[in-house]
């Protein structure tokens, strides 16, 4: 293996743990407050492209490092939606409690 190969293959994974950096904050928290679900759709599509463009050329490198990121910026797209779902059922609650606190407050 060249020094080029093992290059991408410790850089490209090291890039890509950002993503599961992401995604543990995530999980943590159980909040996608901050998290863009349009930017993390396309680093998975991005991924995805380059992971198929390292099969097509049998290029281990590559596809490694494109594997993780595949799965990486999938995680966080997954959770994403995960807790989305979480937090907007807890808000529609939160809204509907306050909405019979105050009508119980105005028939007192």
């Amino acid at each position: 293996m060249s020094l080029l190969e093992i290059s991408v293959i410790f850089f490209g994974s090291i890039m890509n743990i950002g993503y599961f950096v992401q995604a543990w904050k995530m999980f943590q928290t159980k909040s996608v407050n901050d998290v863009s679900p349009l930017s993390f759709s396309v680093f998975l599509i991005g991924n995805i492209v380059w992971w198929a463009y390292g099969i097509s050329l049998k290029d281990f490198p590559l596809i490694l490092s494109a594997a993780i990121g595949t799965i990486g910026a999938g995680l966080v797209v997954l959770l994403y939606f995960v807790h989305w779902e979480e937090e907007r059922h807890h808000e529609i609650k939160r809204k509907l409690e306050e909405k019979k606190a105050k009508s119980k407050l105005a028939t007192h």
